[in-house]
């Protein structure tokens, strides 16, 4: 009988926890420390190729869109292009790849010249590509502004919580002055 009560007693314990502000601070902090390991995993991986290895290979599409393919894209776009790390333009172009992909278009095939006879089919190909990438602009950016959002709002509330509010009393002198000015007066 007491184990059942027992039981029953940690259920509903955990049920509150699990409804309180505890557990949203619980969800932030298992998020952090499940993605601590693959962070970790990539800065020693960006630190390693840095001291001992060679920079990765720049991308078929990122180094024909840098040089032959320059002169098909909008100037915003080649110099988006350009301002990429090697790391950035190697997610853009999987990323470009899937989307491609979708699209039934290769990506290859703008790479390996294969379109230059066939001018309306590289046209199509360039404005897809285009259009990939302000929606992958757009996106990147929202994303990064609505991280920031949250990393502020978590320091405000941080900070709002470590500041310890001063609670006002009533200044003694001022509560002992009428009796001090009786006494003076009376004497």
């Amino acid at each position: 009988m007491y184990l059942l009560v027992f039981l029953i007693g940690i259920g509903v314990l955990g049920y509150y926890l699990a409804r309180t502000s505890f557990a949203g601070r619980v969800e932030q902090r298992a998020g952090r420390v499940a993605h601590a390991p693959k962070r970790w995993s990539e800065n020693l991986a960006d630190w390693w190729r840095g001291r001992f290895g060679k920079p990765p290979p720049a991308d078929p599409f990122i180094a024909w869109a840098r040089n032959q393919g320059f002169s098909n894209f909008p100037e915003d776009f080649n110099s988006w292009l350009a301002s990429l790390s090697p790391q950035e333009s190697h997610e853009f172009t999987l990323a470009l790849q899937d989307y491609t992909g979708g699209l039934g278009f290769d990506l290859s095939s703008l790479v390996d010249n294969s379109l230059q006879n066939k001018p309306a089919l590289m046209q199509v190909y360039v404005e897809a590509v285009v259009i990939y990438s302000q929606a992958y602009r757009r996106a990147k950016e929202t994303r990064q502004k609505a991280e920031k959002t949250v990393t502020d709002d978590q320091e405000a509330k941080k900070s709002k919580e470590d500041k310890k509010t001063a609670e006002k009393q009533v200044s003694r002198r001022r509560s002992e002055i009428p009796e001090m000015a009786e006494a003076i007066t009376t004497s």
